[in-house]
């Protein structure tokens, strides 16, 4: 008697046609704080970029719900780098930044 266990089929997310283009409209919202676009050409890039990266998380995702989890963990990690790229680029502190004033004047 075989004992084995059958393979487990991939669960399928059931998502209409337009239902996933929300979620690439704000992937390309975001991506837009962080990339200059200028011309046309780069925004279908973009979008593109954008499309892509959306198709490979819905991809490796087994549910709408790991879906919609690995997304917003991916658009968030995005937010916080852009913040940590900003904050350390400032000078540390007021006091740090007079004395810096004051050497770069003698």
């Amino acid at each position: 008697m075989n004992n084995q266990r059958p393979a487990q089929a991939r669960p399928v997310m059931d998502f209409s046609p337009g239902s996933r283009q929300p979620m690439i409209n704000k992937i390309m919202d975001k991506l837009k704080k962080h990339v200059p676009v200028s011309r046309p050409v780069e925004l279908n890039e973009l979008r593109k970029a954008a499309e892509r990266f959306e198709n490979k998380i819905y991809s490796a995702s087994r549910s709408q719900l790991e879906y919609i989890r690995k997304l917003s963990l991916k658009m968030l990690e995005l937010e916080t780098k852009s913040f940590n790229v900003a904050i350390n680029s400032l000078p540390s502190s007021p006091a740090a930044r007079s004395r810096q004033s004051l050497r770069s004047r003698l």
